[in-house]
Order: C-alpha cells, then structure tokens, then sequence
C-alpha cells in the first residue's frame, strides 16, 4: 500500500470521525430538548467540539498542498484558538446552568427517553467512528451522561429526591470534561512541546534517523510533529543536490513519506518540502563536469 493510499484511507477515517460526532451531537441535542436532560446536552456539546476540533484540523491538513509550512500552521494554530474558545464558553456555560438546575428545588427531572439515546449514542459512537487513542475521557462522559439520566429516571419514578440530582451532577461532570479539552488545546499551542507530540523523544529521533538514511538527503533542515486531538502530522523540510531535477527531488520526498506513514502507524499526514542544499555562497565542486572552469586571480 503506497503512502497516498494510507494517507487517504487516514483522512477518510477523520472525516468519519467528524460525520459521526456532528450526527451525534445533532441526535444529543434533540433529545436532550425533548427530554430535558441537562447531562445529555452537555453531552452533545462534547461531541459538537470533538468533531469542530477534526474538522478544523482537517481544513488545516488540506491546505498542505497550496501553502507552505509556515502559513499553514499559523492558520492551523488559529483554527485551533478559535474552537477552543468557543469549546471553553460552552462547557463553562453548561456547567453553570446545570450548578442552576442542581440547586432549584423545582427543577424538570428528565425522563427515561434521555437515558436510552444516551445508551444508544454510545453504542453508536463505538460502532461508527473508529476507535483512536486517547478516547478514555469521552468513554468515560459517555458512561456518566448515561449513568446520570438513567438515576435521574429511576428517582423520578421511585420519587427518590436523592437520585433525581444525578442528571445535573453528571452535566456539571461532562462540562468538566469539556473545559478541560478546551484548555489542553490552548496549552498544546503554548507548550514548549508542542514540535514533539509523539510522547517520546526516541521516537521523533527515529523518524529523523529514517529521514537522514534515504539517499539523496543531504540535511534535514527541520522535522516538525504536531498533534491535535487524536491525529498527527509530521512536517518535514530537507535539502538535496541542487543539481538534481525537481522530478527527482520529488521522488526523494515521496520515498520519505512512504517509510513514515508505513513505519508509523499513528501519523495522519507526511508533509516533505524539498529545499536545494546552500553551504554558503560562493561554493564550487571541483566533481562537476559540466561547472565552467573560469580561471581566478589567484590562477
């Protein structure tokens, strides 16, 4: 399998990914409304920045192609801001209106309905989108938004007060939840890690080991892997002959993309920009054939 074939077989996984949280979250929210389940609203806010957060991100990894690296992760890092803004203001939001729910005496319990679609959501969301990494936290507001309207039902039908509680409790809990992956995603971009998501810096050392073995590179200028939510992206610039063709150099970038994405299975995308090798101006190669031999001064 070539390395565009797993990239596109990646991205078509992202963007199942983002269809599933958006239709989720749509389904969440209707019958969070119908039923007057705080929790499960909160829910659904969760998946709505999940899937903002790939889709962002997305638009990012599109544009790899028409921009170089620099402005690409300018306006990759500004998409990023912008969701997690608005992810902060709607998990702090939902959390003071379920506090208001928690502490009214006359607040709406919700009824069984919350409880069932938040089992089926969940269901759902482990059978359509496919399972990545770091989903410990959104199983765990999956099991509690269920949990929450699911005693919030059973109180309401038993008249147990203590249990009716559940369903703003289990909202507050979410919108936890969803402030704190608002706020990893601010100090992703503050982090003096953020050019080294991968977790090890053996692994990074591996990739730049990889890079440096392919014939053809003369240096790698800079090697770059950035991590937003479950996807990463390794940027890569290098510097070949400047003698070669520009075919040729973009057989060595192809070549290096292959060996990432088949060696790594947790990169997303390879970005390789080829830059011609400088040493320093003026340089000459006494192995060039065709170099014009003019004579010096000190000739």
């Amino acid at each position: 399998m070539s390395a565009n074939q797993l990239s596109d077989k990646r991205f078509s996984a992202m963007r199942a990914g983002i269809w599933g949280n958006g239709a989720l979250a749509l389904g969440k929210a209707a019958a969070a409304l119908l039923s007057g389940s705080t929790a499960l609203m909160a829910d659904s806010i969760r998946s709505i920045a999940n899937g903002a957060e790939s889709l962002a991100y997305s638009f990012h990894i599109d544009g790899r192609s028409t921009t170089r690296m620099k402005n690409s992760e300018s306006s990759g890092a500004s998409a990023i801001i912008i969701v997690s803004a608005i992810t902060l203001l709607l998990g702090v939001e939902i959390g003071l209106e379920a506090f208001r729910s928690w502490s009214s005496e006359s607040s709406a319990v919700p009824d069984w309905t919350a409880a069932v679609f938040a089992l089926i959501a969940l269901v759902l969301k482990e059978w359509l989108v496919p399972a990545v990494g770091k989903q410990l936290l959104d199983r765990l507001a999956s099991l509690v938004t269920v949990a929450g309207a699911g005693c919030a039902a059973i109180g309401d039908y038993a008249n147990l007060p203590a249990l009716e509680a559940a369903d703003p409790i289990a909202a507050m809990f979410v919108a936890l939840i969803v402030v704190y992956k608002g706020y990893g995603c601010l100090l992703q971009l503050t982090s003096n890690r953020r050019s080294m998501p991968l977790g090890h810096e053996e692994q990074v050392a591996s990739i730049m080991e990889i890079v440096q073995r392919v014939e053809g590179v003369v240096t790698v200028e800079s090697l770059r892997a950035r991590e937003h939510g479950h996807y990463i992206v390794v940027h890569i610039v290098i510097s070949v002959n400047p003698r070669i063709s520009v075919l040729e150099g973009q057989e060595i970038a192809k070549r290096i993309k292959e060996l990432i994405m088949k060696r790594f299975i947790h990169v997303t995308e390879t970005s390789v920009y080829v830059e011609p090798y400088d040493p320093g101006y003026p340089y000459k190669s006494n192995h060039d054939p065709n170099q014009d031999h003019m004579p010096t001064l000190l000739q």
